[in-house]
């Protein structure tokens, strides 16, 4: 293993452990300081000490006093000078650190975060801070995150919050050397619990939905589908008290910070901003009414097919591994019923080939997902997947029907 000096010694330590190494060394230096200090009370009161013997008329008490404060200067000059020379190295190696440009930003950052996450400033200072070191767009990476039963799960700002009372959606800043979605899983595992490394979602999470951007504010949307209805929720208590599930069509209901609101109004109904859009170029003559009919017609089929393929995801979670068996056996019995007529007609030779290959394929998937009698419950069979076996049942149906009326013909 490689230790912590080596790591730093060959460069190949992460920004975050640099962090830590310099906080660490902060935090040795202040401790060398006040080493300091408790030494220059203490030689201030033997100094008083030994001044107000010198007035003493008794010169055997003149002595000893002065016999001990010279061994107190000794021992006092010693610790001092080591005390010193431990908080001069350690302030070198601060400095130093501090000589990568990029590495100090960073260090600025972390303060500011940590005064930021103890209320002692408010997010807008915080902003401010962050696009002053960096030059750079402030980054956030937000989840909206949906149940098994299509609610929005909110979470309400804790007292002492700047928006203590409003409601938001998981999510915050991306910190430094931090990927967009990284950030938003991160902060959905801080802020609510939810691992989405360890949940079961219904189809691909944290994908990218839609981004906002205003000024110097740059915001990423990732949005999940959860299997549960009513997943453990682990608040922050720091940042949040409360939590809902919510309606889309009850949103209205909810007070929300900045624009948060509006923007996931865009991201999960795309098209009304669309023909918010489509409309005002209509009133303004840029397009003809037959353009914005057709133009019209286009955005109310394509929402037609996104609300298609929101709602398949839930049907897709609806197809278990025991029905993935039941539809391959069903399979199998439909091939034996066409291979007596494979050799009598070529069509029907073909597509048993076929369905052979496809059967083979579905059965290597199930077999690899089953260890021993035991099968992951877990698995879900894709829409994709479900309709495609559907319709070789189906083709192999026809054609059973197609061969057997050839049949009866032969015989008439």
């Amino acid at each position: 293993m490689v230790t912590k000096a080596l790591k730093r010694f060959f460069r190949l330590d992460s920004i975050e452990e640099k962090i830590d190494h310099y906080i660490e060394l902060e935090k040795q230096e202040s401790i060398q300081k006040s080493v300091r200090d408790e030494l220059a009370i203490a030689y201030t009161n033997q100094k008083n000490i030994f001044d107000n013997s010198v007035i003493s008329t008794d010169e055997f008490v003149k002595v000893k006093v002065k016999e001990k404060y010279d061994l107190f200067i000794d021992s006092y000059m010693s610790e001092l000078k080591k005390a010193k020379g431990e908080y001069d190295q350690l302030k070198s190696k601060r400095v130093k650190l501090l000589q990568n440009e990029e590495f100090a930003k960073a260090v600025k950052l972390y303060k500011a975060r940590q005064l930021f996450d103890n209320n002692e400033f408010s997010l807008i200072v915080y902003d401010n801070i962050i696009k002053a070191v960096t030059k750079k767009e402030v980054k956030y990476a937000d989840s909206i995150v949906f149940n098994s039963n299509r609610e929005l799960l909110l979470l309400k700002r804790a007292k002492g919050d700047e928006n203590a009372g409003k409601w938001v959606i998981p999510g915050g800043h991306v910190d430094p050397g931090e990927i967009w979605e990284d950030a938003a899983k991160r902060e959905l595992k801080e802020e609510a619990g939810i691992d989405l490394d360890k949940i079961e979602t219904c189809s691909d999470s944290n994908v990218l939905s839609g981004e906002y951007k205003k000024n110097g504010v740059h915001i990423k949307y990732y949005m999940s589908y959860l299997k549960e209805k009513n997943p453990t929720i682990l608040l922050d208590d720091k940042e949040t008290h409360d939590y809902e599930w919510v309606k889309v069509e009850d949103l209205k209901d909810y007070e929300m910070v900045f624009d948060m609101k509006e923007n996931i109004d865009k991201i999960i109904h795309p098209w009304k901003q669309k023909v918010i859009q489509l409309k005002k170029s209509l009133d303004d003559e840029i397009i003809t009414p037959q353009i914005f009919n057709l133009a019209l017609k286009n955005i109310i089929e394509k929402s037609k097919k996104e609300i298609k393929e929101i709602n398949n995801i839930e049907k897709a979670d609806k197809y278990s591994k025991d029905q993935l068996k039941d539809m391959i056996s069903e399979h199998e019995r439909l091939i034996k019923i066409l291979n007596p007529y494979a050799k009598m007609d070529k069509k029907v030779s073909t597509e048993l080939d076929i369905q052979n290959k496809e059967l083979e394929g579905y059965k290597k998937q199930l077999s690899t997902l089953t260890k021993g009698n035991e099968v992951d419950d877990k698995y879900t069979l894709s829409l994709n997947d479900f309709e495609k076996l559907n319709n070789t049942i189906k083709k192999a149906e026809e054609l059973v029907q197609e061969v057997n009326e050839k049949i009866e013909g032969y015989g008439k």
